[in-house]
Parts: structure tokens; sequence; C-alpha cells
């Protein structure tokens, strides 16, 4: 009998952080590092950037400007729950 060995197949764990951008962006940043160096794949937020603080709802720097905030969160959430 001949067995083929296969490699394994070893899935990286993924997370997304969620919480108040607005209150709370540094501790989520540092969050994000943290998963990072662990070797954990932060799927969103990948970036920390705000586009403009002075606004009500935080839209990142990878998110796309034209999208209203309401559907801005909704499509966070959806990522969030994808699995």
């Amino acid at each position: 009998m001949n067995f083929e060995r296969k490699p394994h197949a070893v899935k990286i764990p993924e997370t997304v952080v969620s919480g108040s951008f607005r209150k709370h962006m540094e501790k989520i940043g540092e969050a994000i590092e943290n998963f990072e160096k662990a070797g954990i794949k932060v799927l969103s937020p990948t970036t920390k950037e705000i586009l403009d603080p002075n606004e009500e709802f935080v839209l990142l720097a990878t998110d796309d400007p034209s999208t209203p905030p309401p559907q801005a969160r909704n499509e966070f959430h959806a990522r969030d729950t994808q699995g």
C-alpha cells in the first residue's frame, strides 16, 4: 500500500473588533495590534485611522465615505456575524 501524505490545512484564527470607536479608538487600536501579534487575523477594522473625528458616526480610512453611516454600521455588523 502506498499512502500519500497530504499537508494538514491550518486555519488562521480570525476576529472582528467591535466597540465605540468614538470613545475607545486608542484601546481598539491596541487590541488590533495585540491580536495581530498573537497571529490572529483581524477582519475588521483593518485600520484605526479616523477620516473625520468631528463627525457623529466614525468612518475609518478603509470605509467608503459615500456610504451613509447607518448603512456603514450595518455592513460592519454583517461582517461581524459572517462565519
